[in-house]
């Protein structure tokens, strides 16, 4: 596997933490209102 790849993966897996935060605080405030 080349750096490219690895990089790639590594901003793959930034994203989806990203997301599942989101996706967090979305059910949070849909609960709230």
């Amino acid at each position: 596997m080349n750096k490219g790849q690895s990089k790639t993966l590594k901003d793959v897996k930034q994203l989806e933490k990203r997301l599942a935060i989101l996706e967090e605080e979305n059910e949070i405030l849909s609960r709230l209102a």
